[in-house]
């Protein structure tokens, strides 16, 4: 009997201590602490010289007690300094186990070494709407400092911008203006628009000398004039000599300016021209008999005139940077249908936009650009 009683008691010890290893009705296995895993770093460029509100990927959590808070600082979405700044982030669970890791956010502010620009050059510069016509007898100049020095003509009156006449809202250099603020938004970069409608080239080197170089005192000088001696009395023919001409007055442009202490000169090619519309009433690059069934043509022969000019002023001009509006209209648009108004001569407000865009392509490769880092500890 003993012996029996012995048995049954080591076979309920054996059974209670096979119920106790049972995973299934056995304490939980203890979870280990959290682990976090930080974003890549940062790096922002372009900011404004107080720097730039920054937003960042979350950290991602593993294990650890739920629920599982992050905590980060600088926070997502603050407003970084210019420099690099260390960001710390903090994963606790329920138990108030930390983990911890780290990332930098680096701020570049970008500054453009040259801040006062002034765009000279005749009616491609000054803005004209080529959809409507400036009133009979007006010259309708935009607003500039030296629009009312006129050469050329003493009938010609100026009178205030306006849309319908000089759109300076759509204006190259006003567009211009625009991209150097986005592309280095801490600096008060300005850009006069010196542009007087009909000014030759030869008339230009008068009023460059006499009033914009004294008064307007750029930094930076853009050039943009020729067509009117294309066009004009020489009606997109003109002879060689008269090519060189348009060469030699912007060589003159050029050498004043940098006589003046202009730190960076830029000279444009001159613009195509398009063939009208048939029913354009205003068509500037018409042929002599007016025929609209030879716009085509005649718009064609213009090209070929501006092109012979422009290699020249590629080849020719020396002590400033080409900047090839010509060919960027090209690229933008083999076929030009995009860019000019009826008529044909003046860009609309897209093709202002590529010769803005030519211009700001130049200037970012020619002028100096200093990136300003400060460490932060």
């Amino acid at each position: 009997m003993v012996a029996w009683t012995r048995l049954l008691i080591a076979a309920g010890l054996v059974a209670l201590v096979a119920g106790c290893s049972n995973p299934a009705t056995g304490d939980p296995v203890p979870v280990g602490p959290p682990t976090v895993s930080c974003p890549a770093n940062v790096a922002v460029s372009g900011a404004s010289g107080v720097g730039q509100a920054v937003t960042y990927a979350s950290p991602v959590t593993t294990g650890g007690t739920p629920p599982v808070t992050t905590t980060c600082s600088p926070a997502s979405g603050s407003v970084f300094p210019v420099g690099t700044t260390a960001v710390s982030c903090t994963a606790r669970d329920a138990l108030n186990r930390p983990a911890v890791c780290g990332f930098t956010v680096t701020v570049v502010s970008s500054h453009l070494n040259a801040m006062n620009f002034v765009a000279f050059g005749d009616s491609t510069t000054a803005g004209e709407n080529g959809n409507n016509p400036p009133p009979g007898g007006s010259f309708g100049n935009n607003p500039g400092h030296c629009t009312s020095i006129l050469t050329s003509s003493a009938s010609r009156r100026v009178q205030a911008a306006r849309p319908s006449v000089i759109d300076l809202a759509n204006a190259y250099p006003t567009q211009l203006q625009a991209m150097l603020q986005a592309r280095f938004p801490g600096q008060s970069l300005t850009v006069t628009n010196e542009g007087v409608r009909g000014e030759t080239a030869a008339e230009g080197v008068d009023r460059l000398t006499t009033c914009v170089l004294p008064t307007d005192k750029p930094g930076v000088l853009l050039v943009m004039e020729g067509i009117n001696d294309i066009g004009g009395d020489q009606d997109y023919s003109p002879t060689g000599s008269q090519e060189q001409a348009i060469v030699a007055a912007l060589q003159s442009d050029v050498s004043d300016a940098v006589s003046a202490g202009v730190s960076y000169v830029f000279v444009s090619t001159i613009l195509p021209v398009h063939a009208c519309p048939f029913e354009s009433t205003i068509c500037r690059v018409a042929p002599p008999d007016e025929n609209p069934s030879e716009y085509v043509q005649f718009a064609a022969m213009a090209n070929v005139a501006i092109n012979q000019t422009n290699a020249l002023i590629k080849s020719r001009i020396a002590g400033a940077t080409i900047v090839d509006s010509n060919a960027a209209m090209f690229a933008a648009d083999p076929t030009l249908n995009s860019f000019f108004g009826d008529d044909g001569l003046h860009p609309d407000p897209a093709g202002y936009t590529v010769v803005a865009q030519a211009f700001m392509n130049a200037i970012v490769s020619r002028i100096p650009i200093t990136s300003l880092r400060r460490m932060r500890r």
